[in-house]
């Protein structure tokens, strides 16, 4: 393709400030038996200020746009832990996460309106595994199964702009994503 100079110069500043609080738990059920437990409180404040200039005759007119936001989130996790031996335990735990909302700072201004945020993106993940070390302790042998659903999932892309060389990026909630899996780790130590 051509390489005609760019349209619009664009000056961003975006603004991110987070402020948590966090407690853990552990409560021995049994002489091997164990829950653990955590909980965090988050205020996200999210801003950005955007000057978009004109530097090319047919690029978009000149824009400002600037807006802020903030949410609480509330998320943790639980997890409990059984030791079989001294050398191996298994585990099952829920963790509940997040992603905070933002702003999509790569969008072409179409005029000075303050942007609306993306909303936040939240994650649910469940793992039930095991830890050991076998052989004398010179081999270790970590496995566990996954299973991961991310809600209102924020995904960037390209838009759809027809004859546009360069189409501007788009920043969207897209529902639902989720990732399964299982995992091995092995660590042998032969000499």
């Amino acid at each position: 393709r051509t390489l005609p100079p760019a349209g619009l110069d664009d000056h961003v500043i975006p603004d991110t400030k987070t402020y948590d609080a966090y407690g853990r738990v552990t409560w021995n059920v049994a002489a091997a038996s164990s829950l653990v437990a955590g909980l965090r409180f988050n205020h996200d404040q999210i801003s950005y200020q955007y000057d978009q200039y004109v530097t090319y005759p047919s690029s978009p007119p000149a824009y400002f746009s600037s807006g802020s936001s903030a949410q609480n989130t509330l998320v943790g996790d639980i997890a409990f832990k059984q030791h079989f031996t001294d050398n191996l335990m298994g585990y099952v735990s829920y963790s509940r996460g997040y992603s905070p909302a933002a702003y999509n700072t790569s969008a072409v201004l179409t005029s000075n309106a303050t942007m609306a945020p993306v909303g936040k993106e939240s994650i649910n993940s469940y793992e039930i595994g095991t830890k050991g070390t076998y052989l004398d302790r010179t081999l270790t042998l970590n496995a566990d199964l996954f299973d991961t659903i991310y809600t209102d999932y924020q995904i960037q892309s390209y838009a759809y702009a027809p004859g546009v060389l360069t189409p501007p990026l788009d920043l969207t909630s897209v529902g639902k994503a989720q990732t399964r899996g299982a995992e091995i780790s092995v660590d042998w130590l032969a000499t």
